[in-house]
């Protein structure tokens, strides 16, 4: 169960993080409450240590080109994304639209985490803009799932395609989402989210 409550904190904060693009004045802790936070998602922790690597770089986008969903995606994102590495607690995507991956990952890990963030990137900031968001539990909480499910299960679905049976970051439900009808890992994963989340109810 704590490792379960350590994987929503992080996915909470990662939420947090990717609705600083429409809303950069604030920020979230791991819980999900609203705070300031100087310097958002772009502070020097997270920037000052990434790196460039622009022939790694290139690997990870070929090998997202090379599946039919990766495909279909980068299709829909127009020009390629800026992308760094760094050693960080989660990979994600900076307000400026940087995406930083785990350099200790395999190229096709990071592959299909980089289908994962530009799912994001393409439908949207996980948040509703306006001034009490992060203070509203329920509509936070319902919004991200409708944008954080299909985003894990392309990088779930991803993994398969690219061959990455043992991930450095693996989901707790990862084996059971890989093992059910493809028409029937959506629900099945917005159900282990559902019920991993704190009850807004």
């Amino acid at each position: 169960m704590a490792n379960e409550l350590g994987f929503v904190q992080s996915l909470v904060a990662r939420a947090c993080l990717l609705w600083l693009a429409a809303v950069p004045a604030l920020g979230c802790d791991a819980a999900g409450a609203g705070r300031r936070a100087p310097g958002g998602p772009d502070d020097g922790v997270r920037r000052g240590d990434a790196r460039e690597d622009p022939p790694r770089a290139g690997r990870v986008r070929e090998l997202l080109a090379g599946t039919e969903a990766g495909r279909r995606l980068l299709e829909r994102t127009g020009p390629p994304p800026s992308i760094r590495f760094v050693a960080a607690p989660d990979p994600v995507l900076l307000a400026d639209g940087t995406i930083l991956l785990d350099p200790y990952a395999t190229d096709a890990e990071n592959a299909a985490r980089l289908g994962h963030l530009l799912r994001h990137a393409v439908d949207g900031a996980i948040l509703p803009p306006g001034p009490d968001a992060a203070a509203t539990a329920e509509p936070w909480t319902d919004h991200r799932l409708e944008l954080e499910a299909p985003a894990i299960l392309l990088e779930i679905e991803l993994r398969v395609a690219l061959g990455v049976d043992h991930p450095r970051r693996s989901y707790p439900f990862e084996s059971e989402i890989r093992a059910a009808p493809p028409a029937d890992r959506l629900r099945l994963l917005r159900s282990w989210l559902e019920r991993m989340m704190p009850s807004t109810r």
